[in-house]
């Protein structure tokens, strides 16, 4: 079952689906003909003014300002120089006193302004002592004060109710459990059994099988040779001791009808034979303790790890 989480996120995107289906409905269409008037508004914003538009294309363009327009700019210049000139003109500052604050906080000015900075933040903290005993001020603190609550699948609950429905576990938690309880055992059974196939491999050494002898050619095997075909050999099927050999020296592996290989080890040469198992044995890495090493733990190289090796004391 989806859990209380995964519910509310699906009601949310529920609802912005609805809310973005709605506005695909509300929003109005445009006709062929608005949307051509709405191109020709774009294309004469965009039109920019162009320097000597109208004029021929051998004319002459004069870039002089008109006289009128340059008397009226220096009968305001004049007058600007004479209200300086009254105010006693413009003082020099002193570019290495420019940037110390000490000095600016010195000039009577700046302690004006210095003054109102803090008149203004005790007036706001008087207020705000004053705000805190009023009825407005003390119904905001309670509603603060209040847990917060969100609804859930239309039923309201506090966060603290939220976050105890988040922690709790699954009633069907057991059943988890329990399959993978199921699941170990049968893991478990199958390499018992897979054991149990292994050890009795290892502990047959000969099996009964039917084979084909040639009185004419006197050799027994599995099945008649192609020659005994062609020149059509009375063989018969008999029952025989299939065994199984290794070789002493390199562990090579064979089997034989016979007691004992007629043949000599494919490997090494030799031809001393051992009675072993169906199958060989299966070998897992060699421990610390199980290498045999006459002088103890040797570095293979200057500064390498030596491993404990076993003296066999």
């Amino acid at each position: 079952a989806p859990t209380p989480g995964a519910r509310a996120i699906l009601g949310s995107l529920v609802k912005e689906k609805k809310e973005k289906e709605k506005e695909k409905v509300d929003k109005p269409v445009k006709s062929a003909r608005d949307l051509l008037n709405e191109h020709k508004l774009m294309l004469l914003r965009a039109e920019k003014p162009k320097l000597g538009l109208g004029s021929s294309k051998f004319g002459t363009i004069s870039l002089d300002v008109d006289p009128k327009q340059k008397a009226m700019v220096s009968a305001s210049h004049e007058r600007a120089r004479a209200i300086l000139a009254a105010k006693g003109g413009l003082s020099k500052a002193d570019p290495n006193r420019e940037h110390k604050s000490s000095n600016k906080n010195k000039t009577p000015e700046s302690q004006k302004r210095i003054q109102k900075r803090l008149s203004s933040v005790l007036d706001e903290e008087n207020s705000d002592e004053n705000d805190r005993n009023t009825p407005n001020k003390k119904a905001r603190l309670e509603v603060e004060s209040k847990p917060k609550t969100v609804t859930v699948f239309g039923k309201e609950m506090s966060m603290e109710e939220l976050e105890k429905l988040r922690g709790r576990s699954s009633q069907n938690k057991h059943l988890v459990a329990e399959a993978e309880l199921e699941a170990t055992d049968k893991y478990f059974e199958a390499a018992e059994k897979k054991d149990e196939m292994e050890e009795k491999m290892l502990n047959t050494k000969e099996m009964k099988v039917k084979a084909v002898t040639c009185h004419v050619c006197n050799y027994t095997s599995f099945k008649a040779s192609e020659l005994c075909k062609k020149e059509g050999h009375r063989f018969k099927v008999i029952e025989t001791t299939k065994r199984f050999f290794s070789c002493k020296d390199c562990k090579k592996r064979t089997f034989s009808l016979t007691k004992l290989p007629q043949e000599c080890c494919k490997q090494c040469g030799g031809s001393n034979w051992v009675r072993a198992g169906m199958i060989g044995e299966r070998k897992g890495p060699k421990l610390a303790g199980e290498t045999l090493s006459i002088r103890g733990g040797e570095e293979k190289y200057l500064g390498s790890c030596t491993s404990g090796g076993s003296i066999d004391l």
